[in-house]
């Protein structure tokens, strides 16, 4: 999917500093990445909206862990880094190139949800919106939100291609198996 926003995208979070030079330990959202070339700018960017440009000059993987050592030319001393710790590691969407069946999943965020017209929950029905995007450590998971006449439900569903059959900029169309979705839309609930 591309979309004409400039948003630059999140692609890990500053977990502490690594040495005394200045380098940042990063965990990044996909541990096979590689979003974070050398010499690519990156932006870094606080809760309260304080934010750093930076180019990376170098990075190390952690084998076995989503985590890398960063080393990026704004930051020169332990105590710098310490300083950026839970800071967004932001990239420009332009500089990352998606495949034909791919999509980043901050894109799905604010999307309508309709269950797939064969689906055996929901077929044909508005399920809610995308409020959010999480993991449960293992998988990344659809935070769903749905509006009923007694208040609202979240629910989750895997971000995984057996469930998301398709989307466009406006919706995304699921097939969600039984006991995912509240049970507003299972078939007997209709």
């Amino acid at each position: 999917m591309s979309t004409a926003t400039p948003d630059p995208i999140e692609v890990g979070v500053v977990v502490g500093a690594h040495g005394i030079a200045g380098a940042l330990r990063v965990r990044l959202h996909d541990a096979q990445s590689e979003a974070l070339a050398n010499a690519r700018p990156v932006v870094l960017r606080l809760k309260d909206g304080e934010s750093q440009s930076c180019t990376v000059h170098r990075l190390a993987r952690q084998p076995g862990t989503p985590t890398i050592r960063l080393w990026v030319d704004a930051i020169r001393s332990r105590d710098d880094a310490e300083r950026w710790r839970g800071a967004a590691v932001l990239v420009d969407r332009e500089q990352l190139v998606l495949g034909d069946d791919e999509y980043y999943l901050a894109d799905l965020v604010g999307l309508r949800v309709r269950g797939h017209a064969d689906s055996s929950v929901g077929a044909g029905r508005d399920l809610g919106q995308v409020d959010d995007v999480t993991s449960n450590g293992v998988q990344d998971l659809l935070q769903i939100e749905t509006v009923t006449p007694d208040g609202r439900i979240q629910w989750l569903l895997p971000a995984l291609p057996e469930f998301v059959v398709s989307f466009d900029e406006e919706e995304i169309v699921v097939d969600v198996p039984p006991g995912f979705a509240p049970d507003l839309f299972e078939p007997d609930s209709r």
